[in-house]
């Protein structure tokens, strides 16, 4: 996990935050690595092209995109639709609010 700050142009600020990395694109924290290895993704809503190369830039393993409007993540070889704040964790599993985001 990166330790230093990094500035991005167009907005963006990778830091450590506690035990916490976090990168955040204009005011939205897009990508939050948790020390465990907990990966926490959020658009704030902005399904563009930018959020989501810093989604794919920063979240390791993480392939973000979006079809006719509707994000979708991948990761460790299963697709979930993406909803803000879910959690993607180690074992492929994503949760949203301590409830399974079941793949599609």
């Amino acid at each position: 996990m990166p330790h230093a700050t990094v500035n991005h142009p167009v907005a963006t600020l990778a830091r450590q935050v506690g035990d916490d990395f976090v990168v955040t694109y204009h005011d939205t924290d897009v990508v939050i690595i948790r020390r465990n290895g907990d990966i926490v993704i959020n658009t704030g809503g902005w399904y563009t092209k930018t959020t989501t190369r810093r989604i794919n830039q920063y979240a390791p393993g993480v392939g973000f995109f979006v079809k006719h409007e509707i994000g979708y993540v991948t990761y460790k070889g299963r697709t979930y639709t993406h909803y803000e704040g879910m959690v993607l964790h180690p074992n492929g599993s994503a949760t949203l609010n301590g409830d399974a985001i079941d793949p599609i």
